[in-house]
């Protein structure tokens, strides 16, 4: 519920935006806010899972089950250090997909790069508080957080269209939810000094990698839409959001059940019979995925029957473009669990190397695709992108079930 509150003002944003301003500008607002999400995924999100580790490891260790820390040194020394990589790498890829476009003027990318340049740096600031406490268990709270990403843009979106206003906005938000975050945190344990020791980028460089390598299909399914034009990049969006709060429906009630019960599967099940076991399993996520997918396809075309006298072209196009990525939900639950699988089984080092191959082969796809179906070929090539990736990972999976030792299987 948390995470669904959470996520709606975001999924609305790209629904509203197209229909407030120019459709360039609001393609220019809509590829720097995606962008921030993509860096947040490789920059931020690293950081907050090393310091994650060390946290929960800091607690297990302490005597009286209490945190030893002090928040803030991890906030400033983690800005000091990640912040202005993160801000570079931002600018330099929300710039380039810009003047892919050919229909940004110059004065909007600057606007919109330079505004949200520090947006980042923020999310880099947020992370240990994030990381705490997601130690804590507290994950409502981190999930409740995306909340202040979305809403404060959806409400002056519909008052005010200047693209300024709109990245400025978003900046704020996400100041918002880093001030939230801290703001809970300092309800928690206690705050001395501890032994929890500063992530160096030797610590944190492996998890960036990773990351990067798994932003590269968004990066280059938004440089797709970029190519394509603005009016591709609005409808691009909406359909990728559609897609995107399907598939975490579909991980919180699907793919993590399956996953919980890695932790029981070496004990019940056998060496001879593990990989029938792991086939019935898939056999189980892609019927329940694709009912899943189904369903949500059935709204879609009923809300577009219901609604083609009232929801404006650029919007309904979106939502109609969402048909083409929900074909993959099915295949995308299953490379959630498969790789969530591999990762239980110390079988981790596959992971990139999986997503790297499915990136290049859906990113070739798109790009061969192009000239014949515009924007749609980047939805193509995240179909692509999810079915061989869902091959991949099931296929190390099951082929190695027989050999996993209890001793080596990671805690779930």
């Amino acid at each position: 519920m948390a995470l669904a509150f959470g996520a709606a003002p975001g999924f609305a944003v790209p629904l509203v935006l197209p229909n407030r301003m120019p459709i360039a500008t609001a393609s220019a607002a809509l590829i720097g806010i995606s962008t921030a999400q993509i860096v947040y995924n490789v920059v931020a999100s690293g950081y907050e899972m090393t310091l994650l580790a060390r946290f929960t490891t800091s607690y297990a260790s302490t005597a009286d089950g209490g945190y030893t820390w002090r928040a803030r040194s991890f906030v400033w020394r983690g800005v000091a250090r990640f912040g202005p990589v993160s801000i570079l790498l931002y600018v330099a890829c929300a710039g380039a997909l810009m003047a892919m476009t050919h229909s940004i003027g110059m004065g909007t990318m600057v606007q919109v790069c330079v505004v949200l340049a520090p947006v980042p740096a923020i999310s880099v600031a947020a992370s240990p508080f994030s990381a705490h406490l997601y130690s804590r268990g507290r994950l409502p709270a981190v999930y409740f957080s995306s909340f202040f990403r979305g809403a404060p843009t959806l409400a002056i979106a519909l008052v005010d269209s200047s693209v300024a206003v709109i990245a400025a906005t978003y900046l704020l938000g996400e100041l918002m939810r880093a001030i939230y975050l801290d703001v809970l945190d300092r309800e928690g344990d206690a705050t001395a000094p501890a032994s929890v020791a500063q992530p160096a980028w030797r610590d944190v460089s492996p998890l960036l990698v990773s990351g990067g390598i798994g932003q590269a299909m968004p990066s280059m399914i938004q440089a797709i839409l970029a190519l394509a034009g603005p009016v591709a990049v609005a409808q691009g969006t909406i359909a990728l959001r559609l897609y995107g709060a399907t598939v975490q429906v579909g991980t919180a009630v699907i793919a993590m059940p399956q996953v919980a019960a890695f932790a029981n599967f070496l004990r019940s099940v056998d060496a001879r019979s593990r990989q029938s076991e792991m086939r019935r399993t898939v056999a189980r996520m892609l019927v329940c995925g694709g009912a899943l997918a189904t369903a949500v396809m059935a709204a879609v075309v009923l809300l577009r029957l219901l609604g083609q006298d009232i929801i404006p072209r650029t919007t309904a196009t979106g939502i109609v473009w969402g048909l083409v990525p929900l074909v993959s939900v099915p295949a995308s639950l299953t490379q959630v669990w498969a790789a969530r699988g591999l990762v239980t089984f110390a079988m981790s080092k596959w992971i990139p190397l999986a997503g790297g191959a499915a990136a290049l082969l859906g990113g070739l796809v798109s790009f061969c695709l192009l000239p014949f179906l515009g924007g749609l070929a980047a939805l193509v090539g995240l179909c692509v992108f999810n079915v061989f990736g869902a091959l991949m990972c099931t296929g190390l999976l099951i082929r190695h079930a027989p050999t996993f030792v209890l001793g080596n299987a990671a805690t779930t």
